[in-house]
């Protein structure tokens, strides 16, 4: 639980408080346990379904029950023609005014905090990815030496080339001036740099000193969509679960603050009915789930 006196403004940061809980001592059972809690994604948010697609805030509706699509609510709800919404001054893209659902105002975290970066892990993890798909295909398909492999010291410092494991090598994964980096693959695609620290800092709107769950999704969603085409290729490059034809499924955006798309037939679970349970039973060395 919070400490009291964090629970007024000013409010620290997400990263404040990590910090804050990373430098705590905690070489003692005492220590351990007097720790500052780490900040997480408050309970209530675990009831979003924020879909990658459209705009905000169509994009996101409020379950019930959190993981389960039926009997969804809106997260914004327009006003009808001559009625007043529960928000009209604020332009949020709502003309007309309307209704936030309750969940739009709450803190975004447990701690509350005045700031919070976000990023995407599938761009984070895309050229690294992406190293690891083409390297073995640039090689059995290349005839000559093309280019495509590039000492790491003649790309020069501005370079936005972060050597993977795949190039690097083991045992120590150490990148040196000889280290040989793919740049171009020979089905022609070039290497896709500088997306790995990619983040967008997000902030209390005016009147709030946390930020809010409104607040959160109103910015990362267009910055998410705004980088899209990106998102896809590390979805095909992905290597347990590539998907070649991710444009063409539908994504849901978890997690948070650093945020992954996940196929929504992952994310969505059925309903399970009140008062059942299921029993694994082995039965002649098979085991099956049965209801219970």
């Amino acid at each position: 639980m919070a400490d009291q006196q964090e629970d007024q403004p000013p409010y620290p940061s997400w990263e404040e408080l990590y910090n804050r809980h990373d430098q705590a001592p905690g070489s003692t059972v005492e220590e351990f346990l007097a720790r500052p809690p780490i900040p997480r994604f408050a309970p209530h948010t675990w009831r979003l379904f924020w879909h990658f697609r459209g705009d905000f805030p169509e994009c996101v509706s409020v379950a019930r029950v959190k993981w389960v699509e039926e009997d969804v609510e809106p997260f914004f709800t327009p006003a009808e023609e001559g009625q007043q919404g529960d928000d009209p001054s604020v332009p949020d893209g709502d003309a007309g005014g309307g209704t936030w659902h309750e969940i739009a105002h709450l803190p975004l975290t447990e701690p509350k905090v005045s700031s919070i970066n976000a990023s995407s892990l599938d761009l984070e993890m895309l050229e690294c990815n992406w190293v690891w798909t083409h390297r073995e295909f640039h090689d059995d398909n290349c005839e000559s030496d093309d280019g495509g492999w590039v000492r790491y010291g003649d790309l020069g410092s501005n370079s936005a080339v972060d050597p993977s494991i795949w190039e690097t090598g083991a045992p120590d994964y150490i990148c040196t001036d000889d280290t040989k980096c793919l740049i171009r693959c020979s089905c022609g695609e070039d290497r896709p740099v500088g997306k790995s620290e990619l983040k967008i800092t997000e902030v209390p709107s005016p009147g709030n000193d946390f930020v809010t769950v409104k607040d959160y999704i109103s910015t990362v969603h267009p910055w998410l969509m705004s980088m899209r085409d990106d998102i896809w290729k590390a979805k095909k490059v992905e290597r347990a679960t590539a998907e070649p034809d991710a444009a063409s499924l539908e994504w849901m955006v978890v997690y948070g603050p650093q945020h992954e798309t996940m196929l929504k037939s992952w994310y969505v679970r059925p309903r399970r009915s009140k008062g059942t349970r299921t029993i694994c039973v082995t039965v002649a060395g098979t085991t099956e789930s049965v209801p219970g």
